[in-house]
């Protein structure tokens, strides 16, 4: 968010933006730490990927040293909350004599802590507060910085040209439409420009060259385009890993800053872990739930079968595959035959013939 923020300061503008980080206050005001503290921070510091442990570290610190934005902000009391942080704040850059070549100037301060009334940001007095509680609900699926720089660029004319610009109630798309019905907030955020009446109270206080420098400006033309190199969207989407026109936070969430973790070694070796454990409960539960799937894991695989041919199929006859029993006959002991004498006719002789002479072998 810094970066898009700063990135203005490239065009030609009539005002010029810094970042201060309040954090950096009670961080270095710290005279003993809690032990929960101590362990947040050294974690914060060793794994830079989990942003967001340090986010939350930080946080702490800016409640401490700015109590009044640790509950939502009174319409009533939120110039007096801000002034005192940023009272304190400059105390604590002039004792540390770190002050340098920064002074005294009109502020804007962004906060997470909600403004009551749904209120997105005020302005009076030198003073701008800008609350990030609900972008998400009206701005989604415009990011967090979209929203902030929209935000920004609408205070900052007022801060620099005074109560000449000022909110109106019709919505027109207008970078200053009071947006009654907070739904149309994301309308005048998208379009971003000066209506006629802006304009024309602008020019009472700015000269035509500063007013289109303004116009240029909350365009945002000078954004371009990821797919360009050398633009600020592009940069954006490299160095920060922040695509604008999605609904992206400002800071890496939780399950963001866990997928980041767990791209690094001691991740990776996490997730090795936590698969194994994952593998073996599901075995575990398998068994109980089916114990015939645990039998057959403990039996392990089927023994293979010679398939050799044996010699009755290499002689081509049908081999018995299986042990199935083949009926065999039984043999039964039979009495020997005894042969019996045959009967044959003869009939009795002729006594009309002569006596039959008998054979006579030769000699």
């Amino acid at each position: 968010m810094a970066y898009l923020l700063l990135a203005q300061n490239k065009q030609e503008t009539p005002f010029q933006f810094e970042m201060h980080h309040y954090w950096m206050v009670q961080n270095h005001n710290l005279a003993a730490d809690r032990p929960i503290e101590r362990i947040t921070r050294t974690v914060s510091d060793r794994l830079p990927r989990w942003r967001y442990l340090e986010r939350l570290h930080k946080a702490q610190l800016e409640r401490r040293a700015a109590p009044g934005f640790a509950q939502p902000i009174s319409h009533n009391d939120w110039h007096k909350i801000a002034k005192g942080a940023l009272d304190t704040y400059d105390r604590w850059t002039e004792s540390k004599k770190r002050n340098g070549d920064s002074q005294p100037c009109p502020s804007i301060v962004i906060t997470e802590t909600p403004i009551e009334g749904n209120y997105f940001s005020l302005c009076d007095d030198g003073i701008a507060l800008i609350s990030l509680a609900n972008w998400r609900r009206f701005f989604s699926p415009s990011s967090a910085a979209e929203f902030v720089l929209s935000a920004s660029q609408r205070v900052a004319l007022r801060l620099v040209y005074g109560d000449e610009i000022r909110n109106h109630n019709p919505t027109r798309g207008c970078i200053w439409d009071f947006c009654q019905n907070l739904a149309d907030a994301k309308v005048s955020c998208t379009l971003a420009y000066l209506c006629e009446t802006c304009e024309a109270n602008l020019r009472k206080v700015a000269e035509q060259k500063q007013i289109d420098e303004v116009k240029q400006l909350i365009s945002n033309a000078w954004i371009g385009d990821t797919g360009k190199i050398g633009t600020v969207a592009y940069d954006l989407k490299k160095l920060y890993a922040q695509d604008l026109h999605r609904a992206s936070a400002h800071h890496v969430g939780l399950w963001s800053a866990i997928k980041s973790g767990m791209k690094s070694d001691a991740g990776k070796l996490v997730l090795d872990v936590l698969k194994s454990a994952g593998t073996a409960l599901l075995v575990v539960f398998l068994a109980l739930k089916f114990p015939d799937v645990s039998r057959l894991i403990k039996s392990g695989p089927p023994e293979k079968k010679d398939v050799t041919p044996t010699p009755a199929a290499a002689a081509g006859l049908q081999a018995n595959p299986s042990p199935i029993s083949v009926p065999v006959p039984i043999l039964v002991p039979v009495p020997l035959a005894v042969p019996l004498p045959i009967l044959v006719p003869v009939p009795a002789p002729d006594p009309a013939l002569p006596p039959a002479e008998p054979l006579s072998r030769a000699p």
